[in-house]
């Protein structure tokens, strides 16, 4: 019996999500109801109120759901492989669950999750690196390769991937190399 409550959760809760999804594509959150939501994912009220409090909290979850699959995807990518295709294969990640990407990393409303989201990867991606910058300029430098980065991968984001996976990852690795490459001829 605990299985099949289990699966009925999952199931509930994950409608919930992508009804949330579907509808913060067409207006920001604090113009979504729990009614409206409940009916786009066909629940009752009650159903919804016995996993979450509000709308916020259920954002909240799609968060912490995106950061923790993305740096168990990172985690998992071959090491082994160079730099490039390393992006490349985030890039295929994000591409590939480009709904949720587009809402939480290109809509304003979302920068306190983007800042968590690039301290985070950023973390995994400088434990999966060597020091490439003195001590006392690293933190700016990353933080700086990062930004850029994302901002691009939002670019690539809003223009409906108007260029291929294998251009972008190439862009992005060419300018994070001249911006590090840069700093040691200073």
């Amino acid at each position: 019996m605990a299985t099949k409550n289990n699966r009925r959760t999952k199931l509930t809760k994950q409608l919930l999500k992508s009804s949330l999804i579907e509808l913060i594509q067409k207006k920001s959150l604090n113009q979504i109801t729990i009614k409206e939501l409940c009916e786009n994912a066909d629940l009752n009220r009650s159903t919804f109120y016995l996993h979450y409090s509000d709308q916020y909290q259920l954002m909240k979850n799609i968060e912490d759901d995106l950061l923790n699959d993305t740096l168990d995807y990172l985690k998992d990518i071959n090491t082994s492989i160079d730099a490039v295709n390393y992006i490349k294969t985030f890039l295929e990640y994000v591409k590939s669950n480009a709904s949720i990407f587009r809402i939480l990393l290109c809509q304003p409303e979302n920068a306190t999750f983007q800042n968590i989201f690039i301290q985070k990867t950023m973390g995994h991606i400088k434990d999966r690196l060597p020091s490439i910058c003195p001590t006392e300029a690293e933190k700016y430098i990353y933080d700086f390769v990062m930004h850029g980065s994302l901002q691009i991968i939002r670019k690539w984001l809003i223009s409906d991937f108007d260029m291929p996976i294998s251009k972008v990852a190439n862009l992005i690795y060419r300018l994070c190399d001249l911006i590090y490459s840069g700093y040691t001829d200073l």
